[in-house]
């Protein structure tokens, strides 16, 4: 037997949906001067896609910097590093945060949160 109790004029806590980072593709760009790309995809609890989640990225590697954009309808947004000139070895983007409205960012759930490449 289930016991319900209702408190008049109480609200009940809203849980909100989460989100995660699902994916990340690394690419490199240019010829003399190298600037490094990382797509993420953002997905929900039930690993479909969010539109409009700010995600921020540190990276290192031959430049350093923090960088942030907007998942588009998809839920992908394409960050970029500044240009280096001859870049040696490899950026490593770190995603930071991901912050929407009415959605909670659960890190533990990443499928990756750092990508080397």
């Amino acid at each position: 037997m289930e016991i319900l109790r209702v408190f008049k004029g109480a609200a009940l806590p809203a849980s909100n949906p989460q989100i995660h980072v699902q994916s990340q593709t690394i690419s490199r760009s240019g010829f003399f001067s190298i600037r490094a790309s990382d797509q993420f995809l953002v997905s929900d609890q039930n690993n479909q896609p969010v539109s409009g989640v700010l995600v921020t990225v540190s990276y290192t590697g031959p430049g350093q910097g923090q960088v942030s954009g907007v998942t588009n309808s998809s839920g992908r947004v394409t960050l970029q590093t500044s240009s280096v000139s001859r870049p040696r070895g490899q950026w490593c983007f770190t995603g930071t945060s991901l912050s929407e409205s009415g959605y909670t960012y659960n890190p533990a759930a990443n499928v990756v949160t750092t990508k080397c490449g």
